[in-house]
This record gives structure tokens, C-alpha cells and sequence, in this order.
């Protein structure tokens, strides 16, 4: 009784930083708490196998671009305990939700929020200054908008309303040192663009990972490592499949592993 007394008790005491309409979501694979709105924009499943993947231990520092709930950031500041994660974010409400979210994981000397577009980060770095850059940037062209009851911080968080992948290319480039690393997720849909883009400012594909909802459906978003300044040599690991049958909503066991997904929602086969 006393460890679920304590447990609630410092439930209680977390939610004492939230706002009207604000939530709490415990991802227990990390040990972490993250501050979300209720019917508002929402980190999703992209963002944590993102977080999982990328290795960053050789690294003391990491810039994560368009921070949004900061889920990537807390991931990775558990993660790689001797990390300092720069989290920026254009959006005042959710710098405001993520400065707490730091608190609430006791992570304020790990994890410094930064309000800027990306395009102002010319003003506030200096250029080569990271040695790493992660990024679930925002993936559509806003002409792609076909859901009319986002809110605008949805909008602005998942379409090209603010910046584009031109821009966000761009910045990264400016920001990273040479042989510096660019870690990111991105629409399959869009890898010919993205892969252009990158190469026009001397950033290199190195390593790829289709993600696909299961084995029988197209991948629908990649994770993508690259080097500035890198040599041409691309490698195509082997995909990742979310479910082992996406109808059935049961997890593979590697992706079951990768973000800490209960028992019950695992295909003890795959």
C-alpha cells in the first residue's frame, strides 16, 4: 500500500503543473512524463521510435529542431545521461508546455528550451556549432491540408505553415560542424525531395530505415542519419514493422521493445 500511496502522491504533486485542458502522459519505457493538450497537437509514434533509435553516445550535445511536446528531447536527456539537449520551438504555447514538462522530469540543467524559428537560429547560434541535430520536422506541403478541424498548433506542427524542408535543410547545414550528424523521421512519400534538398547543401544520406504499419503495407515514414560533409555511401537497413497485423493493433515484439509497450498489445509470435 505504501509504494501505491507514494506512486499517487506524486501523480498529485506532477499534476499541479498542468493547465486547464492539459494532460499527462507516462511513458514508462523512458521514465518519463510529458505534458500534452487535450484535443490539441499530440507527439505520435513517429517521434518515439525516433528517440529509440538514434545513438548518440559518442555526443555531448544535441540541437532537436521543432522540439514540439518535447518528447524527443526528455527521451533522449534519459537517455544519454551526460547529454545537453537544446529544445527549440517556434510556438509559444508549447514551449510553455515543455519548460514544464522539464520540470516535472527534474531535467532543467539537461535540457535548455529555446523559442525561435529556425530561421532566427542564425541569430542566436553561431554556424558549425553542433556536432548533432535531431528533427521530426513538420512533413507536408500546407497545400497538403486536408483536415479542416486541426487547430492551428496541429497545423503549424505537422504542415509546412512556418518553414518548409528548404528552410529546415538550410538551418541544419548552417548549424552542424562539419561531419556533424542530422538524425530525423520524414514521409517516404517525400524521401526524393528530402534526399535533393539534402544534397544541395552538402548534407549525405548514410543510413536508411523504411518504417512500415506491417508487413503487407507500403512504408509510410523513414528514419534517416546523415553527415555533412560525408562521402556518397547510402545503407539500407532492414525495415521496421509497427504491428504484426495493423487491423488487430498487436505490436511486434521489436517495436513492442523499442518504446515499451504493455504485454497484452504484443504478438507473442512475431
Amino acid at each position: 500500500m505504501s509504494v501505491i500511496w507514494r506512486s499517487l502522491r506524486i501523480m498529485e504533486e506532477k499534476r499541479q503543473e498542468l493547465l486547464e485542458n492539459e494532460e499527462i502522459t507516462y511513458l514508462r519505457a523512458w521514465d518519463v512524463y510529458v505534458i500534452q493538450k487535450k484535443g490539441g497537437y499530440r507527439f505520435s509514434l513517429d517521434s518515439l521510435i525516433l528517440a529509440s533509435i538514434v545513438d548518440l553516445g559518442s555526443h555531448r550535445e544535441v540541437l532537436d529542431l521543432g522540439a514540439g511536446s518535447g518528447v524527443i528531447s526528455l527521451i533522449l536527456a534519459k537517455r544519454f545521461p551526460d547529454l545537453k539537449v537544446f529544445a527549440v520551438e517556434v510556438q509559444r504555447e508549447m514551449v510553455d508546455r515543455l519548460i514544464r514538462s522539464v520540470r516535472l522530469n527534474k531535467l532543467e540543467g539537461r535540457i535548455e528550451v529555446i523559442q525561435s524559428s529556425f530561421a532566427d537560429l542564425k541569430g542566436i547560434f553561431k554556424g558549425d556549432r553542433f556536432s548533432a541535430i535531431i528533427s521530426n520536422p513538420p512533413y507536408w506541403p500546407k497545400d497538403f491540408v486536408r483536415n479542416k478541424d486541426m487547430t492551428e498548433e496541429e497545423l503549424i506542427a505537422r504542415y509546412e505553415i512556418l518553414t518548409d524542408i528548404n528552410e529546415f535543410v538550410e538551418v541544419s547545414s548552417y548549424l552542424l560542424k562539419n561531419r556533424g550528424k542530422l538524425f530525423m523521421v520524414y514521409p517516404t512519400q517525400r524521401l526524393a525531395t528530402l534526399i535533393y534538398t539534402l544534397r544541395s547543401r552538402r548534407v549525405e544520406p548514410k543510413r536508411l530505415i523504411f518504417i512500415h504499419p506491417d508487413r503487407k503495407k507500403k512504408s509510410e515514414f523513414l528514419y534517416l542519419e546523415c553527415i555533412k560533409g560525408g562521402r556518397e555511401s547510402l545503407t539500407v537497413d532492414s525495415p521496421i514493422f509497427i504491428y504484426s497485423d495493423s487491423k488487430r493493433g498487436l505490436y511486434t515484439r521489436e517495436v513492442a521493445d523499442m518504446i515499451g509497450v504493455r504485454d497484452e498489445l504484443v504478438d507473442k509470435e512475431s
